[in-house]
C-alpha cells in the first residue's frame, strides 16, 4: 500500500494545489502521512478532491482509519 498511495498522492495534486511538503511511513500500526498546506482550507479542499479519495478506496483505506489533525506551523525550509 505504501508504495501506490504515496507514489499517487504526488503525481494527482489538483490544479492550483500548493502542498509544501509531503512524507509517509509505515508505522507499527499502519501508515502515516503528513502534508505541510499554506493554510487548513488547502487541506481540507485536499482531502475532499475525488482523485484523492479514488486513491484511499483502491488502497482499501477505510474512512474510519484515517484521522486528521490539524497544526500551525511555526517555521519550515524548503532544501533544494
Amino acid at each position: 500500500m505504501v508504495a501506490p498511495f504515496g507514489e499517487a498522492s504526488v503525481q494527482h495534486l489538483r490544479p492550483g494545489a500548493e502542498r509544501l511538503a509531503h512524507a509517509g511511513a509505515k508505522t507499527d500500526d499502519g501508515f502515516l502521512v503528513v502534508n505541510l498546506w499554506p493554510s487548513k482550507e488547502e487541506s481540507e479542499a485536499a482531502a475532499r478532491d475525488p482523485r484523492r479519495l479514488g486513491i484511499v478506496e483502491r488502497a482499501e483505506i477505510e474512512r474510519e482509519q484515517i484521522r486528521r489533525e490539524h497544526y500551525e506551523v511555526a517555521h519550515h525550509v524548503v532544501f533544494d
